[in-house]
């Protein structure tokens, strides 16, 4: 009885694989997408186009969390995912948090002259 249990409460092969796949495929995305920053003089327009492919794999990150969160306990903190079973719990990083963290390094001029700005027309 216990075992059927255990198989209720786990994800089949059958979803988690291709799951498990789309995060592999993620990590690579945020790989290039760092050294992309890293290397390049990076221009507004590259920024805008790097700023939409990196919102499309936070999207996709959180879809694939949101599948195992109806099969697992998910639990965020800081830059980690808590993946937590009957039998066993797992934590592993969240890209989404970091690739939201490389957005705003990627966008930190134009946000600090858009916040002076902002302080400046409250100040005075």
């Amino acid at each position: 009885m216990l075992d059927i249990i255990n198989t209720l409460n786990t994800i089949p092969p059958s979803r988690i694989e291709p799951l498990y796949h789309v995060q592999e495929t993620l990590c690579m995305l945020l790989i290039i997408f760092l050294i992309l920053i890293s290397i390049i003089e990076i221009k507004f327009l590259t920024k805008i186009l790097l700023s939409i492919f990196a919102g499309a794999i936070i999207i996709m990150h959180y879809y694939v969390i949101h599948v195992v969160a109806s099969y697992e306990k998910i639990l965020f903190l800081p830059f980690l995912i808590l993946e937590t079973s009957n039998n066993y719990s797992a934590i592993s990083i969240d890209y989404g948090q970091l690739l939201i963290l490389v957005i705003i390094l990627m966008w930190r001029k134009e946000l600090v002259i858009h916040i002076n700005k902002i302080l400046l027309k409250r100040s005075g």
